[in-house]
């Protein structure tokens, strides 16, 4: 799965397929979605015991999705139907436009509050190793038998104190993309949105009604 090109330029993304994103330096990561974990004394120790138990390289990031979004929607939807009132004859799609519009509102309020997401970044390759040398060796089948087994290790401890599995391609995908694009957060799912999958929901509920 490619993803678009000014995005893997600021990113050094080569590609993202079966669950892993492949830089291009060469190295490949896979990434896994934590739920927040209740702070108890036990909770934190085994964290602590995890991350101190870590042969290898991993970084933990957080994510606030939603935040703002009310204000972001509205500034987008007027851009939008601003444009397409610049050209004449477009009366149809201008009144699709109102009404995913006002879908789109009402689902953002019900479905889309701010949430924290945190996730863990696993490399098959430690950072510090040069761009030279990965480029030199690369080795996807070895790499991906290093990251299967990271990861089943760490989801297993993981289970101990929090909810965690392992990003798909699509969702890989959406979590880098939400950088610099449209990303909803569905509380109910715990799924990431982009505006076309927003679009083709709209649509299929506009024509089963």
């Amino acid at each position: 799965m490619l993803i678009k090109k000014n995005l893997l330029g600021k990113l050094n993304i080569r590609e993202i397929r079966e669950g892993y994103a492949i830089m291009e330096n060469g190295n490949l990561i896979t990434i896994l979605r934590c739920k927040k974990a209740d702070l108890s004394l036990r909770n934190t120790c085994l964290f602590r015991r995890w991350i101190e138990s870590l042969e290898f390289s991993a970084q933990i990031s957080a994510i606030t999705f939603n935040l703002g979004l009310a204000g972001r929607l509205h500034t987008y939807l007027s851009s939008v139907e601003h444009l397409i009132k610049q050209k004449k004859g477009n009366e149809q799609l201008l009144a699709e436009q109102k009404r995913f519009s006002r879908w789109i509102r009402k689902y953002a309020e019900k479905n889309c509050l701010p949430e924290r997401v945190f996730y863990i970044m696993i490399s098959a390759c430690p950072y510090y190793e040069s761009k030279k040398e990965l480029k030199k060796l690369p080795n996807l089948d070895r790499d991906t038998a290093i990251l299967k087994k990271r990861t089943a290790e760490s989801l297993e401890k993981l289970s101990l104190f929090t909810d965690a599995r392992q990003l798909a391609s699509e969702e890989i995908k959406k979590m880098f993309s939400s950088f610099d694009q449209f990303i909803f957060y569905n509380n109910q799912s715990e799924r990431m949105m982009d505006l076309s999958d927003c679009y083709n929901l709209w649509k299929t509920e506009e024509e089963c009604q």
